[in-house]
């Protein structure tokens, strides 16, 4: 997990989060299928709470409150947890950083919605048609505000790929660098 976020509030587990066979993959399939279906609810939003864009199967991973309930002693297996990211995967909630199929990118909303997001950014501030660079857009002094601030590097990059590839964007300055990109977003 890397984000450098502190949520204002505490995340607040929803009441299946409290039931121990919760952590425990069910055999019968609906009930697992439900399960799981609960489980991706859950990942996503605990990560657009706490602004996480990658997870790994590491050890430590699985000591996260989201996997770990301290108070029924219970936290899910790593197999359990790689049949969770399959599933965010399926969803097209997440994505496999490599074929190891270790870590994967976590997409609280998909790269359509973060380049809605961004182009909606421009157009609200005046900077549409004008020249920006990555790190104005996910670092600077005019974002602290927005949602998309400190995104992660990778995640950044295929958003504004998807704008690229989408003709959203005048790409002005490629680099392998995501805060010297230079680019126009189209508004």
């Amino acid at each position: 997990m890397s984000t450098n976020y502190a949520p204002p509030v505490p995340f607040e587990f929803p009441p299946i989060y409290s039931f121990p066979p919760f952590f425990t993959l069910q055999p019968h399939a609906p009930s697992r299928d439900k399960q799981v279906t609960a489980w991706v609810d859950l990942i996503r939003a605990y990560c657009t709470h706490h602004r996480v864009y990658r997870l790994s199967l590491n050890a430590s991973i699985l000591d996260l409150p989201l996997f770990r309930n301290a108070a029924l002693n219970r936290s899910v297996s790593r197999d359990m947890l790689h049949t969770l990211l399959t599933a965010l995967v399926k969803a097209d909630l997440a994505e496999w950083t490599s074929k190891s199929k270790t870590h994967v990118f976590v997409y609280w909303k998909s790269l359509s919605e973060w380049s809605d997001t961004l182009v909606a950014w421009a157009k609200d501030n005046g900077f549409a048609n004008t020249v920006v660079t990555g790190y104005e857009v996910r670092l600077g002094d005019y974002v602290t505000d927005q949602e998309f601030y400190a995104m992660d590097e990778a995640v950044f990059a295929k958003v504004v790929a998807h704008l690229d590839h989408q003709r959203r964007i005048v790409m002005i300055n490629p680099s392998s660098n995501v805060d010297e990109l230079g680019f126009k977003i189209i508004g």
